[in-house]
């Protein structure tokens, strides 16, 4: 029997860890599709893997047999390792699922963290833009009184800088 060949690990290949760290680093709704997707598309492509692998063995063990008892009992073995491999299987895809809804949650909350934190940084931006704004406006105010009390003076300096006096 070929049974080494069900022995195969099921691990994660580089697209969809390459579309797992996109999502992570930009957080769009878009790459984290991509990355199921991709997943999904993994994971149909082990199921069919190990479908095959069971086909071929289940093949050479035809080819072997003598009897119905062999045959019969040969079939629950095989059937009883693929029913293992896909549970397995379906767990390990359900922890991957659990890990990244855990990870999704934290980057939630550390993403709804940041955006408080930019509020209260406008917030205080805000502040002292208001602040400012009054402080130019109460500027303002003095440098129009000071022009108003001494127009006649700022007249003649103006007319003394651009060379108008005689």
């Amino acid at each position: 029997m070929q049974g080494n060949n069900m022995a195969q690990e099921f691990v994660l290949s580089e697209g969809v860890k390459a579309l797992i760290v996109a999502y992570v680093k930009d957080k769009t709704e878009e790459n984290l599709i991509k990355a199921f997707a991709e997943f999904g598309l993994q994971n149909n492509r082990f199921a069919k893997e190990l479908k095959h692998i069971a086909i071929d063995e289940f093949r050479a063990e035809i080819d072997r047999l003598v009897t119905r008892d062999e045959f019969q009992a040969s079939m629950q073995a095989l059937e009883a390792r693929l029913e293992s491999k896909i549970l397995e299987a379906k767990l390990e895809l359900k922890e991957e699922i659990a890990q990244i809804r855990t990870e999704m949650a934290e980057l939630k909350t550390e993403l709804k963290q940041d955006i408080a934190d930019v509020r209260a940084e406008m917030a205080e931006v805000k502040a002292e833009l208001s602040k400012t704004r009054v402080e130019i406006k109460y500027a303002v105010f003095a440098i129009a009184a000071l022009m108003f009390i001494l127009q006649p003076t700022i007249f003649e300096w103006i007319k003394s800088i651009l060379g108008f006096t005689k």
